[in-house]
């Protein structure tokens, strides 16, 4: 009786973690459905530089929206990112614009609006980190993506003298000479001494009238 006993419960134990395991299973399969169906990620891969030289391994390559990283991996073999399945750069479905940057320097934004989940896009990222300035002259340099480079633009400063006009000139030209001379002591003097200068003379033709008139009158009484 006992042995019947033992039969049927150990019978009853096997039966509970079969359905136990097949609970488990069941689980499982419903968990990796739902997971397939989800949208599947954008991947993102192509070659990479930094100043015009393939990225060397190590090379972080990573995408942001706004302040957020979305995705990110590193550079296996040299001026090539996301080129194997372990380091795929896949970024979720559903952002309009990404900034991709290469160890930290910007090197394109990206406009993901027309991609659909589970896309891969090719993206050739070039990053410039070198920058020069002097005082008197400044480069100013940019990078995108799709091998594009702006050539560096040299701003130079001119010094401009303002012309005065040829109306002020005149102007001022004018007011001076409309200014009236002062009279100098010199022509004073050379007018004073043409008057004593004639002075004289006017005596001198005096004295000779007078003198005439005496012998005039001198004349008249002897006669």
């Amino acid at each position: 009786m006992y042995l019947t006993y033992f039969i049927i419960s150990g019978g009853n134990m096997i039966k509970n973690r079969i359905f136990a395991l097949a609970i488990k299973i069941l689980i499982i399969c419903i968990m990796m459905i739902g997971t397939a169906s989800a949208n599947p990620p954008i991947v993102l891969e192509g070659s990479v530089t930094i100043d015009g030289s393939p990225a060397p391994a190590g090379t972080e390559v990573k995408a942001m929206y706004g302040e957020s990283v979305v995705g990110a991996t590193t550079v296996d073999n040299a001026g090539l990112y996301s080129d194997t399945r372990d380091n795929r750069l896949g970024v979720p479905y559903g952002y309009e614009t990404i900034t991709l940057f290469v160890n930290n320097i910007q090197a394109q934004v990206l406009d993901l609006s027309d991609a659909n989940a589970g896309d891969i896009l090719e993206v050739d990222l070039r990053a410039t980190s070198v920058t020069s300035s002097s005082p008197s002259t400044t480069k100013k340099t940019s990078s995108g993506g799709g091998g594009f480079s702006a050539p560096a633009v040299e701003e130079t400063t001119t010094e401009v003298v303002e012309d005065i006009p040829i109306e002020e000139e005149e102007e001022t030209m004018a007011s001076v000479a409309d200014v009236p001379a002062e009279e100098t002591p010199v022509e004073v003097v050379e007018e004073e001494v043409s008057q004593s200068a004639d002075f004289p003379t006017i005596v001198g033709i005096g004295s000779m009238l007078a003198a005439a008139g005496i012998l005039m009158r001198r004349k008249a009484k002897i006669e």
